[in-house]
């Protein structure tokens, strides 16, 4: 009983081990290792990550690389104005899919062409309408000022009218843009081939 109570004196009266306490320049010199030590770690990284598109490239993608490229595939590319842009051969197929009468609301660039045109006639009806009613009261012998709200409106409509028509007709039918055969829409697996095209086109 007196060596166990004289070895729990010894224990409780030794002294405890104190904190190492480091020197500023002794924590400058740990900062500057850890940050050399992270340093290489990011170039290990980028090397591993050159080494795999290099097997890749040699060997062909693994299968966690082709199923990663899946899932980006099937992503929407979205533009600036968050509409969603098909590829052509995207578009051909929905194009084929689509009703005959319809049809031609899958060629995204045939529906902004039109779009911009009958753009322009809602402000230039606006102004032929005037300018018609203008001279409607000036051949009466009254003055602009006496226009009345419905004869302008009414000729603002027909006129719009009118020039959508004509739009849509002319659009259809002269436009390349609303042709599915024409070179906006072509599929082409080499864009040296499509450029040599365009090119030739060019010298015409």
């Amino acid at each position: 009983g007196i060596n166990a109570e004289y070895m729990g004196k010894d224990s409780m009266s030794a002294p405890q081990p104190k904190e190492e306490q480091y020197t500023q320049e002794e924590l400058e010199l740990i900062n500057e290792v850890e940050s050399k030590m992270k340093g290489l770690d990011d170039k290990l990284a980028q090397f591993n990550q050159i080494k795999d598109i290099a097997s890749a490239e040699e060997f062909g993608p693994t299968p966690e690389q082709t199923a990663q490229m899946d899932r980006i595939s099937d992503l929407p590319v979205i533009d600036r104005k968050g509409r969603v842009l098909h590829t052509n051969e995207e578009i051909h197929k929905r194009y084929k899919e689509g009703l005959p009468g319809l049809r031609l609301l899958e060629l995204p660039y045939c529906v902004d062409c039109v779009k911009k045109k009958i753009y322009f006639w809602t402000i230039a009806s606006a102004f032929g309408s005037l300018a018609l009613n203008q001279h409607r009261l000036l051949r009466q012998g009254k003055r602009i000022r006496d226009m009345k709200f419905k004869p302008f409106m009414t000729g603002y409509f027909m006129i719009l009218f009118a020039g959508t028509v004509f739009s849509i007709a002319e659009s259809v039918t002269f436009e390349a843009f609303c042709n599915i055969n024409s070179i906006h829409y072509r599929v082409v697996d080499n864009n040296q081939q499509l450029m040599r095209e365009l090119k030739e086109k060019l010298k015409r």
